[in-house]
């Protein structure tokens, strides 16, 4: 049975750690696309914009940005779902798969 609750323990890190590294990359691509900005003290729900004084180009370095570090195209369309931290992470999540996030590019 502790061998049953360890995995299941092993099981529910394993999401929380990919989605906190997944945090990083955003908050990286944020960092780099605005630089003076201090994203780790963003507010995860609220829209970057609100925030930060970003304008549209901004956001399109940082969606760039995202674009290159985990190899993948957003699509314009998909660009509103970029617009805050939880958003952008749902976003990704959704787009790359829990388990395809990991320490170095997504493959």
């Amino acid at each position: 049975m502790a061998a049953r609750r360890s995995a299941t323990k092993a099981g529910a890190a394993a999401p929380r750690a990919a989605r906190g590294r997944l945090r990083v990359r955003v908050l990286a691509a944020l960092a780099d696309a605005v630089p003076g900005s201090d994203p780790a003290r963003l507010d995860p729900e609220r829209a970057f914009r609100d925030q930060l004084e970003i304008d549209s180009l901004d956001f399109l370095r940082f969606v760039q940005h995202l674009e290159q570090a985990l190899g993948l195209q957003v699509p314009d369309l998909d660009f509103p779902r970029l617009a805050s931290l939880e958003g952008a992470l749902a976003y990704l999540e959704e787009r790359l798969g829990r388990a395809r996030v990991g320490p170095g590019r997504a493959s």
